[in-house]
């Protein structure tokens, strides 16, 4: 990603919008359950998690499963 010309800064956010609180309500909607929130006890993660055949990395970095986790780094 870096050459004589240009280079991607890949430690940060790529993208920043201002939205409305319908669409944040919706981005929610789809993320998968938040590991550091004292109201979470992790079921809903473990029954995806429990029930697939992809790799735990993998699954880790899905926010659809657990929201937060991911890895901006892995390639």
């Amino acid at each position: 990603l870096v050459n004589a010309a240009h280079h991607a800064d890949l430690r940060g956010p790529t993208t920043c919008a201002l939205i409305t609180e319908p669409e944040k309500r919706a981005i929610h909607e789809r993320l998968g359950p938040d590991p550091l929130r004292g109201d979470e006890d992790g079921e809903r993660a473990w029954q995806r998690i429990s029930r697939s055949r992809t790799t735990v990395a993998a699954l880790l970095m899905d926010q659809k499963v657990i929201a937060g986790v991911g890895n901006v780094y892995r390639a």
